[in-house]
């Protein structure tokens, strides 16, 4: 990917403004200098037995992520994951009775 210039940032800022006055622009140019990773984990016994799954993505300080989980190919929908951001370390919980179990797949995005 190409980066933006300062020009093309501002242009997109401008034409952004109008839509919720974000700085998408700026928030494009931020993506593009830092680091993103990603993975997945397949949940251990352990981890469902804990009813957690701690994902440290290497970044020491976590901007934004993206966390969904799957069983059987299923997705779930957000509402049955909580996500906590913590000390540069991603953890799933459980939420509305939802437990993680052994197999289930979290894929990740951090940034």
């Amino acid at each position: 990917m190409t980066a933006l210039t300062a020009t093309q940032i501002s242009q997109i800022n401008k034409m952004n403004r109008a839509s919720q006055k974000a700085s998408l622009g700026t928030v494009i140019s931020t993506l593009q200098g830092n680091a993103t990773v990603s993975g997945s984990v397949s949940v251990s016994g352990a981890q469902a037995s804990a009813s957690a799954v701690v994902i440290n993505p290497g970044l020491g300080t976590n901007l934004g992520y993206v966390v969904t989980v799957s069983r059987s190919g299923s997705g779930f929908s957000g509402s049955n994951l909580y996500i906590t951001n913590t000390s540069g370390s991603l953890t799933v919980l459980p939420l509305n009775n939802y437990k993680v179990t052994s197999g289930d797949l979290v894929n990740w995005i951090a940034w």
